[in-house]
């Protein structure tokens, strides 16, 4: 079996991608479980702030795309 650069080449980007779309959607997934909670009741104050960095993040890629 022959291995050129292109073809590893290709399989590492189609890993990366791969990784960051898990990542999108972990993201995603993380922002709706936190207004569910939200709706539930009120976050301490690491809870907010982190809930505030992710909101940061999923908002940043959306208004990306």
């Amino acid at each position: 079996m022959k291995i050129s650069i292109n073809s590893v080449k290709a399989q590492l980007f189609r890993q990366e991608e791969s990784l960051l779309i898990r990542k999108w959607l972990t993201s995603c997934v993380q922002y709706i479980y936190d207004l569910a909670l939200m709706a539930q009741r009120a976050f301490d104050a690491q809870g907010m702030t982190d809930f505030v960095a992710r909101s940061n993040q999923v908002l940043t890629k959306l208004t990306k795309r």
